[in-house]
């Protein structure tokens, strides 16, 4: 990586939103679709009955529509997976392809609301010429800004008229729904509809012109939680003197939450009018414009494609442009003389369950992205990684001209001075390099798997733009950055030959995240071609980052190549069709079997880590349990002066150590372990002992842990022993308490054989007495 130009660069390159990147640096970190859901009709559950194609494909079959066809398509998927990114680049192909006859209408998102979208269209050279000069008239005033607090109670009070002048009973009888008029109408119920984050700040963020925000991809629509009080809120409106009306509908909803269910969905019914009255637009209006062009394109000869990234863009309209799209160019609709229109059309999962099924009905095919949708491909996640980098290394001139010479993949231009042999490396189609810097494969594929939400967007903002960021900004403490989980040591006593060998702990939390990591999550000190590799990272890495290089274990064995496409947690299904694709040197696939002992046993050592970074871990109870009864048989107690009626008192209680930030108090325990990673390793290895072992010391590294475990015991023993023996600091004398009690005991039994104590010699105290006598004597 070129960090001088990269950290001009970083900010142009790494756009988690498609919309606002500069189409250069769009195409040049574009990687391509190849596992694209393909379903025919508008059913969202299909089964099996779909087929999977490259995106090339798809465009070539129905974008071209070389058969003329009306077409509606929705490219559909989770927040984040990619559809605009493949609507944008539809119509980047469509540039580039310069098809005949066809008018092509890109609609961006923009901000992501109707002002943005209708400034837009009326930007389009194809709406000036519309003979509706009133309509667009109308478009204009729409676009018009309006004080926020005005707009928001605008919205709010329209939503109020729509009920006063509704007469259906479909969803709420007409008595409820005088009800829910005067719970609106109560300002302190008002303000909970419009706080941040309400539904009228969705709503709101979805019309205005203002930046959008968090609201991007969020639905304008009432949801059952933005109306689910509680008795706490029902007492307080009664308190400060509500309507009748407004209380008895409150008063129910804690009760009957399906009621809050019902008000939602009644509320979006009126969502599209209170829309467009706010924004002064007529019902028709939208419709019209579009048939107007659609007209003018028919007397012109063309016809027209129309990409639309994401249909939330046009609410308050949305049903009106349904209306467009979904109306043909010939049977019913031949005398309006329309042209034929193809529409790609972007819309989340979520909101495409709220189309309605007579549009449904008339949709032609699906596009279906799923939420990981790199899938099990780990050549276009490091495809993907590179070219960011890649981007990020070159100035946009160099980009930009590639661009303008028609986007050849054998001219792709690739930063010169961005390759470094100590670093893993990506060829690409045309035989240029480039090192993957700063990251690894390993770091690719770990940090990948990582992330909850698999998303493009998710994994460009919380790995790449964090670790480059890391790399340009923090170089002496990379890798600086948080992260929630660590590949396990394997084997798995490495991890504390590192931490005896560094003591500091901020460099050893450095150096144990950095292999685990970036390399093979282990200490193997290697030797190859006359190059010292440690956990399979080249020496001079940890050396250029001021890292210390730890002594390792030395071993004969081959270390895998550096620029190996080695997997880690991932399986490469290899695409037939980017067979011309090369990951490095060695193209070697390696099937790694994980036992389900050793799967759960790594996914207890995670817990272990949320424990130790400040979280909670839910097994104490079985690792304190398998510890404890292993100090009563490791420790010989009565050699160290604790009684055996002291010892088995505790081994029954299970008291003898607990853990810090467990759920049982911690002054029930006689030591608390503390969250460090001494305890750390004693954790894991009476996890391995368990688990690996099946509850034995026969497992790998298991020679190592019982050591450790040893010492550990020397260490801990005193500690135990002096919380048995003493009570606040003072040392108690256990036999001369339990002679005491038993005293007690034979003369409340009435056992002690006499009426004074001298009548109670040694031999009844240490006696069998548990019989009670016949008569107790008075």
């Amino acid at each position: 990586m070129n960090t001088s130009i990269a950290i001009e660069r970083m900010q142009e390159v790494i756009r988690t939103d498609v919309i606002t990147s500069s189409e250069a640096d769009f195409l040049a970190t574009h990687v391509a679709f190849k596992n694209v859901k393909v379903i025919k009709g508008g059913e969202k559950e299909v089964g099996d009955r779909f087929k999977l194609d490259t995106e090339e494909n798809i465009y070539k079959k129905y974008i071209v529509n070389k058969e003329n066809k009306h077409q509606l398509i929705i490219v559909r998927g989770p927040s984040g997976a990619g559809k605009s990114h493949l609507i944008r680049w539809f119509a980047a192909r469509i540039k580039q392809s310069k098809l005949e006859n066809e008018e092509i209408l890109f609609i961006r998102r923009s901000d992501n609301n109707l002002k943005g979208t209708i400034k837009q269209l009326l930007a389009l050279d194809a709406v000036s010429n519309i003979p509706n000069k009133d309509i667009i008239e109308r478009l204009l005033k729409a676009t018009v800004t309006v004080d926020d607090n005005k707009f928001r109670d605008m919205i709010y009070q329209n939503f109020i008229v729509e009920i006063k002048n509704d007469d259906s009973t479909e969803v709420l009888s007409t008595v409820t729904k005088k009800n829910l008029e005067a719970l609106l109408q109560n300002d302190m119920f008002q303000e909970r509809l419009k706080h941040v984050g309400g539904p009228i700040d969705r709503i709101y963020a979805k019309v205005s012109s203002k930046d959008s925000g968090g609201y991007k991809d969020v639905v304008a629509l009432f949801e059952k939680d933005d109306f689910l009080i509680d008795i706490d809120f029902c007492r307080e409106l009664e308190k400060r003197g509500a309507d009748r009306k407004a209380i008895k509908i409150a008063n129910k909803i804690p009760v009957e939450e399906e009621i809050a269910a019902d008000i939602a969905k009644y509320l979006n019914t009126f969502v599209d009018q209170v829309i467009q009255s706010c924004a002064g637009i007529e019902p028709g209006d939208f419709e019209q414009i579009f048939k107007d062009i659609r007209h003018e394109l028919k007397l012109a000869g063309k016809n027209l494609i129309l990409l639309i990234e994401d249909i939330t863009a046009f609410t308050g309209i949305n049903k009106a442009l349904l209306n467009v799209l979904t109306t043909e160019h010939t049977g019913m609709y031949e005398s309006q003389e329309l042209c034929r229109i193809s529409s790609i059309v972007g819309t989340t999962d979520a909101y495409y369950d709220e189309f309605r099924d007579n549009y449904k009905d008339r949709i032609t095919n699906q596009f279906v992205i799923p939420d990981n949708v790199f899938g099990n491909n780990q050549d276009d996640l490091f495809e993907f990684v590179a070219r960011y980098i890649n981007a990020m290394s070159l100035p946009k001139s160099n980009i930009e001209n590639w661009v303008k010479e028609g986007c050849v993949s054998s001219e792709y231009p690739v930063s010169s001075d961005n390759f470094d042999e100590r670093w893993d490396f990506y060829e690409f189609t045309n035989g240029r390099k480039i090192s993957f810097y700063p990251f690894s494969r390993n770091a690719i594929i770990n940090l990948y798997a990582a992330l909850q939400l698999k998303t493009p967007r998710n994994f460009l903002r919380e790995i790449i733009e964090k670790v480059v960021n890391d790399i340009l900004y923090n170089k002496k403490s990379f890798p600086g950055f948080q992260c929630t989980y660590l590949p396990n040591w394997n084997p798995i006593n490495h991890g504390h030959v590192l931490a005896d060998e560094i003591t500091d702990e901020i460099v050893l939390n450095r150096i144990e995240k950095f292999i685990r990591i970036w390399g093979n999550a282990n200490l193997f000190r290697t030797e190859e071609n006359g190059i010292e590799y440690l956990g399979g990272i080249h020496i001079g890495i940890f050396e250029d980052l001021n890292m210390p290089v730890a002594r390792g274990i030395k071993t004969t064995e081959k270390k895998a190549s550096p620029h190996s496409n080695a997997n880690k947690g991932i399986t490469n299904l290899q695409d037939p069709a980017q067979k011309n694709i090369n990951i490095g040197k060695d193209k070697t696939q390696n099937k790694i079997e994980i036992s389900v002992e050793d799967k759960l046993f790594q996914e207890e050592r995670k817990n272990v880590e949320v424990w130790l970074a400040g979280g909670t871990y839910s097994s104490f109870r079985k690792v304190r349990d398998d510890i404890c009864d292993y100090l009563v048989t490791a420790i010989n107690w009565q050699s160290e002066g604790v009684s055996y009626d002291a010892v088995m008192r505790v081994i029954r209680s299970r008291n003898l150590i607990g853990f810090e930030r467990q759920k049982r108090a911690s002054n029930e325990n006689l030591v608390n372990l503390p969250a460090n990673r001494e305890t750390q390793e004693i954790i894991e290895a009476f996890l391995a002992w368990r688990i690996l072992g099946n509850c034995k010391w026969s497992f790998n590294g298991a020679v190592y842990m019982q050591y450790r475990v040893a010492m550990w015991t020397q260490k801990i023993k005193d500690d135990l022993i002096r919380s048995i023996l003493e009570v606040d600091g003072k040392e108690l004398d256990y036999f001369k308490c339990a002679c005491t009690a038993e005293i007690y005991r034979l003369i409340l039994l009435g056992l002690n054989g006499g009426s004074t104590l001298n009548c109670i010699t040694r031999d009844l105290v240490i006696g069998k007495n548990i019989k009670k006598s016949k008569t107790i004597p008075m």
